[in-house]
């Protein structure tokens, strides 16, 4: 091994879960999975207004319109997945939907999946799969087939019915819940639900005059079937709401609850729903979008407050705060090393692509650093593959840039990517370099950072340096 080149201390190891969010949705379980280290690498939704709402709130993250039902083993392997998460379509399980279960064209796509699932070699399985579901899932012959198939393949599986009013939430939407693990799984004990926060504290209009009138109902429509709604006082302690479904504003009954105010009978916001499902108040829909779209897409989602506490039970799941930062690098002696030695040893999750066979110059690569293999040798691969799967690329030299090095810089050129090459042999200090680091890392909204530079052959104080570097930007001793 290079001199230098040693991982110390390590602080439990918490890696990078690369994550598909199959039937995505406008993105609740992205929002669930904010400040983790899960990390969307695609998202899958044929709802052209649910992917508009998706691109607008998450970016970075890639989604696609792909049919679930014709996708093959090869597509999923290339994503080199460690997280499946899945909200299929809940008509095939609804008394609505005519119970059709399997027979269902609307279940063709979860059937492929659990098609791929079966095929794919041990080496190709993701270490985590999870589903959300309406209750009747529980019956179906499709969740017999999936069950089935996950023990086959040595998962661990825990099925639960969770609803947001055992989290505080004033809302009942009662779901299932599958979660499958081939590392096992946490056993976590949750509230009992004996208290709801008061429902005024989701309102986005409070006052009676602020309400607007396209979310009064006329008096002959509450006239006429009032009788059957679900009618909430939100001055009473203990008030909730029904489950909210894709028909609300649609159908007037049985599609979630109505609020009393002075004016009238009135809907729910799209914004309030939104609340109450735990999306967070940054969140938006595109302004094209009109108020029965908002609330058909929100009928359709999940509740972001019971997956952030169903993925406690995930034992390689970080709960990471506000500014969840990840390291990733392409695995080379030197820069490339230090960064992932550094995240190592100060528990900051970490991946990586690397050349087919765990490629370095030093030999193949540790086990111990937890990276994904490119299906090349090529190091210019694997380049590519982390400028694109990083949010920046911080490139550290001694002197310009040459080599590799400098073909990273041409690649995050060429893609527009954030880059920032840091010179240590031309700055008076190493804080002050710290500094334009985290001004740069802020200004671009860069979670996910790449770190490259020089190997250790071509520079042997390089991985002193560049850990010296990290530990003084993130304030690590």
């Amino acid at each position: 091994m290079f001199a230098g080149a040693r991982i110390g201390n390590v602080k439990g190891r918490p890696v990078i879960l690369r994550t598909i969010e199959f039937f995505s949705g406008i993105g609740g379980f992205a929002a669930a999975v904010s400040g983790t280290n899960l990390k969307i690498v695609t998202a899958f939704d044929q709802s052209p207004q649910a992917r508009a709402t998706y691109r607008l709130n998450f970016p970075r993250h890639p989604i696609s319109a792909r049919n679930l039902e014709h996708i093959t083993k090869e597509e999923i392997c290339e994503l080199k997945s460690d997280f499946w998460w899945l909200s299929p379509p809940c008509q095939p399980y609804t008394v609505r939907g005519n119970r059709k279960d399997a027979d269902d064209p609307r279940a063709a796509s979860l059937k492929k999946l659990t098609v791929v699932l079966k095929e794919l070699r041990e080496d190709e399985l993701p270490t985590y799969v999870a589903l959300e579901n309406v209750e009747g899932f529980v019956s179906s012959r499709m969740r017999e087939w999936l069950i089935d198939i996950l023990e086959s393949r040595g998962f661990e599986s825990r099925e639960f019915f969770l609803c947001p009013t055992r989290f505080g939430v004033p809302m009942r939407r009662p779901r299932y819940y599958l979660l499958a693990s081939r590392k096992g799984l946490r056993d976590i004990t949750w509230p009992e639900g004996s208290f709801f926060r008061p429902l005024k504290d989701y309102l986005e209009y409070w006052e009676p005059e602020r309400v607007p009138p396209d979310l009064l109902l006329s008096p002959a429509i509450v006239e006429k079937f009032g009788r059957g709604f679900h009618i909430i006082d939100p001055e009473n302690e203990g008030a909730y709401a029904t489950c909210f479904t894709s028909a609300y504003g649609h159908f007037y009954m049985r599609s979630g609850s109505y609020l009393k105010t002075p004016k009238g009978v009135r809907f729910f916001s799209p914004t309030e729903i939104m609340r109450l499902l735990g999306f967070p108040d940054s969140f938006s829909f595109p302004s094209s979008l009109s108020m029965r779209h908002r609330w058909r897409l929100l009928g359709n989602s999940l509740s972001v407050t019971v997956v952030r506490h169903l993925l406690e039970c995930v034992p390689q799941v970080e709960f990471l705060g506000a500014y969840p930062l990840m390291i990733i690098s392409g695995g080379q002696t030197g820069a490339d090393r230090a960064a992932l030695d550094f995240a190592l040893a100060n528990g900051i999750p970490h991946g990586g692509w690397v050349p087919r066979g765990r490629r370095a110059e030093d030999g193949p690569l540790d086990m111990i650093y937890h990276v994904w293999e490119t299906e090349v040798s090529s190091y210019s691969v694997r380049t590519e593959k982390n400028v694109l799967e990083a949010d920046g690329t911080l490139i550290i030299s001694h002197g310009p840039l040459t080599g590799g090095s400098s073909y990273t810089r041409a690649v995050a050129l060429g893609y527009g990517k954030p880059w920032l090459h840091i010179d240590l042999s031309a700055v008076p200090s190493v804080s002050s370099e710290a500094e334009k680091i985290l001004r740069w890392m802020k200004d671009n909204n860069v979670y996910v950072l790449n770190v490259a530079g020089p190997r250790a052959s071509t520079d042997p104080l390089i991985y002193d340096s560049v850990l010296q570097l990290l530990r003084t930007t993130f304030r690590r001793d």
